[in-house]
């Protein structure tokens, strides 16, 4: 692919000049829309999973300069001027995700869209239009006040964007009645790469007609394709009851046995999220109150009341078929209250490394036990967040809690390579790229990223829009890393975690054993030392009273004194 145009600029430090090009684009630009500010530039080097400081040899992920657009004209008139200077534009909306998708990987513009952020209901269409800023939780609840409801919506709605969603293709609460967001929407408004501001699809009706899908193209492409500035997004009347249903289970294996008949039976419930073992003892961690210990199942139904009440009843049947127990209605009304806090756990790391991976529904009781293992191999607190996306499909959210101040953590990032290749292995696939998995695309893929590759170069021929992404791996220095070098070089970093583990392990194992000797042989000499007070004391008592006792005498004779 083309070269960025911005080699050796990217992630420039506090006291460096800024590039001449992006002292330009603040001249040319409206007052206050391009921050050049080092120490601005410094909170656009990371997403959700910070970038080990270790790793920035091969990028240079701090921007040259951070836009903030009011409206879709000021986003047109920055791409031209990026085609012209030829520097790389990265599209960023809360940054949520933890791959790098919204990470440059050698420097150029990030644009912060959260100032697009506008949100109307069509009462007509049956619609909401909402900026790619927009923050998720707030098209929600308009929606709501509106009559209507998200069809679905991420896990994260409290602080992601509908753009960023948009780009990563998601799936999150909704989905096994609804489909992701690519059921969703109906509409888009995007800048391509060649500067023009178009509509993709059609407002006030579905979409599907002849001519090309543009509009798919670009969801799920990562903002490689385009910027999107709006969406117009498909809703649903509201329902007459929100009824949830929880339920434990003695292991991972009945947990995923429930999932199962429940998938294969008629019942379609909103959404169905559950929780492994692992991640339930953390939770207990941070003081929560959780009464079972194996694995949790959430699910909702909504609906007119009838409904919903003969779906509740039939899968709290399927619950006690499969060996699990139904909880408390108070206990199920408040773990849905927290759906979109699943993470909360992450405080504890205070650094949360995780990936989102797609498998078969048929087997996520042995894809949940092989992260367990990954997890344990690494001596790392951890656990398993999932959802059941389709009827076929499930969505698996492995994470581990570690602290990114420790030089051993940059070899914990192997850990996301190995969960990934996991799903691979067992017939998923992880459920985006970004910077870190790019590599991954031509083996997920096969043939089909020629036509991918040849998609890139016709649409954005400078490749500016977020390059380094998706259809392949770039470095700062304009170099593609091949697939094998960068799988050898994840899966080394894994094994030299694995390895610094289990020393880890060792140490402590010997340190816990010699503490548990010294204290044995501590107690030893306390009880000695007891056994020798006490005599002293029964012949001072017996001294006093006039009484001899004779040593080794285990009659009870006594001499008057």
């Amino acid at each position: 692919m083309a070269g960025n145009g911005t080699k050796g600029r990217g992630g420039r430090k506090g006291g460096d000049a800024p590039p001449d090009w992006a002292r330009l684009l603040e001249r040319r630009m409206d007052p206050g829309l391009v921050s050049l500010d080092p120490t601005e530039l410094e909170l656009y080097d990371r997403d959700a999973a910070p970038l080990p400081a270790s790793a920035k040899w091969a990028f240079k992920p701090r921007p040259d300069a951070v836009v903030r657009p009011k409206n879709a004209d000021q986003v047109r008139k920055v791409v031209r001027f990026a085609i012209k200077a030829g520097v790389p534009i990265v599209p960023r909306g809360a940054a949520t995700w933890g791959f790098g998708g919204a990470v440059p990987n050698n420097g150029g513009i990030v644009f912060d869209l959260q100032g697009l952020s506008d949100i109307h209901v069509d009462r007509d269409t049956m619609t909401v239009i909402a900026g790619a800023g927009a923050i998720w939780r707030d098209v929600q609840d308009l929606a709501e006040r509106r009559g209507y409801m998200l069809p679905a919506y991420p896990t994260s709605a409290p602080g992601s964007t509908v753009g960023g969603w948009i780009n990563t293709g998601g799936v999150g609460v909704g989905a096994f009645r609804y489909g992701g967001i690519d059921r969703q929407v109906r509409a888009l408004r995007v800048v391509l790469p060649n500067g023009e501001h178009v509509r993709l699809g059609f407002d006030r009706v579905i979409p599907n007609s002849s001519g090309y899908d543009i509009k798919s193209l670009i969801i799920g492409s990562e903002g490689t394709l385009g910027i999107v500035t709006e969406a117009t997004l498909e809703l649903q009347p509201a329902p007459e009851e929100f009824r949830p249903l929880a339920a434990g289970f003695p292991t991972s294996k009945e947990l995923g046995d429930f999932v199962q008949l429940l998938a294969r039976s008629r019942i379609t419930p909103y959404h169905i999220s559950f929780y492994d073992s692992s991640h339930l003892s953390n939770l207990e961690q941070l003081g929560e109150d959780v009464p079972y210990k194996g694995g949790l199942v959430s699910l909702v139904f909504e609906g007119y009341s009838a409904m919903v009440g003969w779906e509740w009843e039939a899968a709290a049947e399927l619950v006690r078929r499969a060996g699990g127990e139904v909880a408390s209605e108070r206990f199920a009304n408040t773990t849905w209250d927290e759906h979109m806090f699943d993470l909360r756990v992450a405080r504890e790391g205070p650094t949360l490394l995780m990936n989102e991976v797609f498998v078969p529904l048929s087997r996520i009781s042995e894809v949940m036990a092989g992260m367990a293992r990954i997890i344990n191999s690494h001596n790392v607190p951890g656990g398993i967040v999932g959802t059941a996306a389709s009827r076929s499909t499930a969505s698996l959210m492995p994470y581990a809690l570690v602290d990114r101040r420790k030089w051993t953590t940059f070899f914990a990032f192997g850990l996301v390579d190995e969960f990934a290749q996991l799903s691979i292995d067992l017939g998923g696939r992880p459920a985006g790229v970004g910077l870190w998995m790019a590599y991954q695309m031509p083996e997920l893929h096969g043939k089909s990223m020629e036509a991918m590759v040849a998609i890139k170069k016709a649409l954005d021929p400078k490749d500016i829009m977020n390059p380094g992404k998706l259809v392949h791996a770039v470095s700062k220095f304009d170099i593609e890393l091949p697939a094998a070098i960068m799988s050898l070089g994840t899966k080394s970093i894994s094994m030299v975690h694995t390895l610094l583990s289990d020393s880890g392990r060792r140490k402590r194992d010997a340190r816990s054993t010699a503490s548990k000797s010294a204290s044995e042989a501590t107690e030893m000499v306390e009880e000695e030392r007891a056994e020798d007070l006490e005599e002293e004391r029964a012949t001072m008592e017996a001294a006093e009273a006039g009484i001899d006792t004779e040593p080794g005498d285990d009659s009870e004779g006594t001499k008057e004194g």
